[in-house]
């Protein structure tokens, strides 16, 4: 992607997103977002060494489910964690067939329909289950659709590496839904061809291409 396109999606989402913000005064804190490209962070235990990270994150990924126990990752490692899901998974086999099978109806380059056709099918398919008491567990998205549930971190990564599996780049948003100052939330931004934005937070019941409300937010986009 051109920096002049990257720039036009920058400006584009920073708007979508701040109209939808508890205090729509705010401007979008915009992160660099270089660390996603670190590989998965690791937390509590790991030890986060350049001979012992790609071993890791290739380990973690490989599983089912990654659990921290102890030390609460902070919303920069979630990112990273879910960036690393949705690069691996939107080549797999299995989310790609699930993906085309779900969008046949839609009419070529209609696409904001298709991707609110992939919205409302994880939020129909995709129960919303928090994680174990004192728990961040990340599932992959195979796991999330074999368990039909998860919470929207899971739901990120599975609607995340659907879209990008049929050619949407796709932004992480994190948001801050409660006044304490804790960013608690996240959820994926499709970008369209034109540049326009949607979007695709499916746990929530507020619909496609819209928000729940929230007190501060930051972004987070690999041009």
């Amino acid at each position: 992607m051109s920096n002049r396109l990257a720039g036009s999606v920058i400006e584009a989402l920073g708007k979508h997103l701040q109209n939808n913000s508890v205090n729509a005064g705010d401007k979008p804190l915009i992160t660099p977002n270089t660390f996603l490209n670190l590989g998965l962070v690791a937390l509590g235990a790991w030890l986060i060494t350049s001979g012992k990270e790609n071993q890791q994150s290739e380990s973690a990924l490989s599983s089912p489910m990654k659990v921290i126990k102890k030390n609460a990752p902070t919303m920069s490692d979630s990112v990273r964690i879910i960036r690393k899901m949705i690069d691996k998974f939107k080549i797999d086999s299995q989310i790609i067939t699930l993906t085309r099978r779900i969008i046949p109806e839609v009419k070529n380059f209609d696409w904001r329909n298709e991707l609110a056709t992939l919205y409302n099918w994880v939020q129909g398919n995709i129960r919303y289950v928090r994680d174990p008491l004192g728990i961040d567990a990340f599932q992959t998205p195979l796991r999330t659709l074999e368990l039909q549930s998860g919470d929207c971190d899971d739901m990120t990564s599975l609607i995340g590496a659907m879209a990008e599996s049929i050619g949407y780049p796709i932004a992480l948003v994190v948001s801050q839904t409660d006044p304490d100052g804790t960013f608690n939330h996240i959820f994926p931004v499709a970008v369209l061809p034109n540049g326009d934005t949607a979007v695709l937070d499916a746990t929530n019941s507020v619909g496609f291409n819209q928000t729940i409300p929230y007190y501060d937010h930051k972004w987070y986009f690999d041009a």
